[in-house]
């Protein structure tokens, strides 16, 4: 526990002196470490790891298959479907239009 007081106390005190701000002699006083070697093991961080090497690919490869399965769906969902015009339909709307036209025209 004391020792680990000690760490964060050089830790904080590295970090809130900057190097241009102290002399050669203070620099290494506030960044000198421990010799013995128990202290030496708590001062080292340790590497971080959650995960193993293959477990990383297995994720890299899946989040790659599931782009490459939703390229297409996307692509499918996306796209604009381009249907036939109804000729006939848009032929009698005319026709229709004319004899409103005619009417109109014949009662005037």
């Amino acid at each position: 526990m004391v020792v680990d007081l000690e760490v964060e106390v050089q830790l904080a005190a590295y970090h809130i002196f900057s190097v241009s701000s102290m002399d050669s002699s203070t620099v290494k006083e506030a960044t000198q470490k421990p010799t013995d070697e128990h202290s030496k093991s708590e001062l080292a961080l340790p590497v971080v790891s959650h995960q193993s090497l293959s477990l990383r690919r297995i994720i890299q490869l899946a989040y790659w298959a599931v782009v490459l399965v939703c390229v297409p769906i996307w692509w499918h969902m996306t796209s604009i479907e381009r249907l036939a015009l109804p000729k006939s339909r848009i032929l009698a709307q005319k026709q229709a239009i004319e004899d409103v036209r005619t009417a109109v025209s014949s009662s005037i």
